[in-house]
């Protein structure tokens, strides 16, 4: 169920891979698993109505279960643990684990993408000089 080599590195982000590289072993970070779901559907962008939304977010909500079981074995294995019960309308689900196992989630087959959960910043606001 997982890949070996360096495919996996593209599902991380060069930066948040350096970050994880100055982690210590057993330190902890949060991040969010975009999980690879199949949705059969309207084409993105497309016009919805309120109800074929819904159907779309069940799709992905059932879709997920099987990949969530994966996710929380290798949460387990890494003293990790998911943030969430389930995962978002996006297919995502926030996570805290070690960089160990953020590695880990990203050699398998059911995660599409790995981001580096980042506390929000206010831009600064241009001068008027």
């Amino acid at each position: 169920m997982h890949r070996d080599g360096d495919a996996h590195k593209a599902k991380i982000s060069p930066e948040f891979a350096a970050r994880l590289a100055h982690l210590k072993p057993q330190q902890k970070i949060r991040a969010m698993v975009m999980l690879g779901v199949d949705v059969p559907g309207k084409i993105l962008g497309q016009r919805q109505a309120r109800a074929e939304r819904q159907a779309v977010i069940e799709q992905i909500h059932h879709s997920a279960a099987p990949a969530l079981l994966e996710i929380d074995d290798i949460l387990k294995h890494y003293n990790g643990k998911r943030l969430a019960a389930g995962v978002n309308a996006l297919g995502a689900v926030p996570i805290e684990t070690t960089a160990a196992g953020i590695h880990a989630l990203a050699a398998s087959e059911r995660v599409a993408a790995i981001l580096e959960d980042q506390p929000l910043s206010l831009l600064s606001m241009p001068s008027n000089a």
